[in-house]
């Protein structure tokens, strides 16, 4: 049984399970083969550009990931900025010597006839078989509907919830991807409307915690309204304008091998929420 099928199985739900609180996302385009890990020493780029990518691998809310599609020259990297909602473009071959910072190198990708990267699907099988045929799927049915912006991209995180993408920038993290969903993710994306997109399939907001997350994702789906929150409860107001509070916790369901072929397990847990009593 793979690693999803497993999933399937025990976790309902994949709510709060998304990367957290990052908000800028390095693309790296990469035409070479893609390893278990995408170790920066181990890749063979330029220099300057590998140490500049190495520095800031190492800060809080920055994330690097690797790109590719047919057709692409492998020779630029796209910096999207989740704060702004913009992504900019630069040439993997030039001076990064004084790092990403230097506003002269960068363009949007439009100033040089490119589209800005809108949707990743993870089709990572050195790293996960699941990611590999699953997403491989996802990848052709949104390439369809968004044939200049959707990409194949390296680890997501969480192979057990494949087929998984990342949509910029609505920030949004899917998991349990389904080829029915291909329509209202590109809509969505091509309107920037995260509610076309079924609540089921979406891990989180990858600006936000886990338990923002999760908070976020089951309000939507109850259409209720977040008034307030304090440590583990906060009050809400449901969809007849009753205030509400509710707990919301983690629960262990158990233990699982997250990844096909790994012989080790891990406890796996899920967010749920106990509305125990009315606000007057």
């Amino acid at each position: 049984m793979s690693c999803q099928q497993r999933s399937l199985a025990l976790e309902t739900e994949i709510w709060g399970t998304a990367t957290e609180r990052t908000t800028q996302w390095i693309l790296v385009e990469y035409c070479g083969e893609w390893h278990p890990k995408m170790r920066i020493p181990n890749l063979q780029l330029p220099v300057s550009f590998a140490g500049a990518l190495d520095s800031i691998s190492k800060r809080d809310g920055w994330k690097i990931l690797w790109i590719r599609r047919p057709g692409a020259s492998g020779k630029y990297v796209y910096w999207w900025d989740l704060d702004s909602k913009k992504c900019k473009v630069a040439s993997i071959d030039a001076d990064w010597n004084d790092g990403f910072e230097n506003e002269e190198r960068w363009q949007y990708p439009e100033d040089i006839g490119l589209s800005a990267p809108q949707v990743l699907v993870c089709t990572h099988g050195q790293r996960d078989r699941c990611c590999a045929v699953l997403g491989g799927v996802i990848f052709a049915e949104l390439r369809r509907h968004l044939p200049e912006t959707v990409w194949q991209v390296t680890h997501l995180g969480g192979h057990r919830f494949a087929p998984t993408a990342l949509c910029l920038s609505l920030g949004l993290l899917l998991g349990r991807i389904e080829q029915s969903d291909g329509i209202n993710i590109a809509r969505a994306v091509m309107m920037q409307n995260s509610q076309l997109i079924r609540t089921a399939i979406i891990r989180g907001d990858v600006r936000l915690s886990k338990r923002e997350q999760a908070r976020q994702l089951w309000l939507a789906e109850q259409e209720g309204e977040l008034l307030s929150t304090r440590e583990e409860q906060f009050v809400w107001l449901d969809k007849n304008g009753q205030r509400l509070q509710t707990k919301q916790y983690l629960q262990q369901l158990g233990e699982l091998a997250v990844s096909c072929g790994d012989a080790h397990t891990k406890p796996v847990y899920q967010w749920c929420f106990e509305s125990h009593e009315t606000v007057e």
